[in-house]
């Protein structure tokens, strides 16, 4: 038992690298959620860490044609805008605030996303207290890859119910509002990723000791 009882360990260890590597790997400006519903109301989360020696003081993300950007996060210390024009090139903006080096932070806004079911593809640039700046999807570099999100066809009418709460279409189409900052400061999806993290080692560990157990009656 005692061996069964190592081995998941090293899975669970083993797993656990893996998932600590591949955040820092991928530790890039990206959206979430990566689906939603066509036609419906999605509350996005814009991940924003600062990798280099520079802190983030600003943010502008490119928003996909057809979306319509109905609310932005009021966070403390930054000034939130959005450009709905010129059609085809809208964006949303946080600025004003400060990121440090090593740091990350979320910004929510809420968007009615466009009828047909496709893939919408999030570009982006961050702007750093040294002048400098990094783009992140059209224009960028290879390895600054745009985050995407997958819209899925919704039964029932397609609209979806923003976290929080619910919004029909009516409720949000043309508005612009202010979504009050998360008590936590925005570390939700830092929150989240630590519950997969731990769902997925958990998983890891019943899985080597039922085959452990499988062997064992062999």
């Amino acid at each position: 038992m005692a061996w069964h009882a190592t081995g998941a360990m090293r899975v669970v260890v083993a797993l656990g690298l893996v998932l600590v590597l591949g955040a820092r790997a991928s530790a890039h400006v990206m959206v979430l959620p990566a689906k939603s519903a066509a036609g419906g109301v999605e509350r996005y989360t814009l991940m924003v860490p600062t990798e280099g020696s520079s802190a983030t003081v600003r943010v502008e993300l490119h928003v996909p044609m057809g979306v319509d950007i109905a609310a932005l996060e009021a966070k403390p210390g930054w000034d939130a805008s959005n450009e709905p024009f010129p059609i085809g090139a809208a964006t949303v903006r946080w600025s004003g605030g400060r990121i440090p080096p090593d740091a990350m932070m979320s910004f929510d806004f809420l968007a009615q996303n466009p009828p047909a079911a496709h893939v919408l593809t999030w570009s982006a640039t961050q702007w750093y207290e040294d002048g400098t700046s990094d783009r992140w999807g059209e224009g960028a570099p290879p390895d600054h890859q745009a985050s995407t999100t997958v819209l899925v066809a919704a039964g029932g009418g397609g609209a979806v119910a923003a976290q929080g709460g619910s919004a029909g279409h009516a409720d949000v189409h043309g508005a612009e509002r202010v979504i009050p900052p998360s008590p936590d400061g925005g570390s939700s999806p830092a929150l989240w990723i630590a519950l997969v993290s731990l769902a997925l080692s958990v998983t890891a560990l019943f899985i080597a000791v039922g085959g452990g157990r499988r062997r064992e009656r062999s």
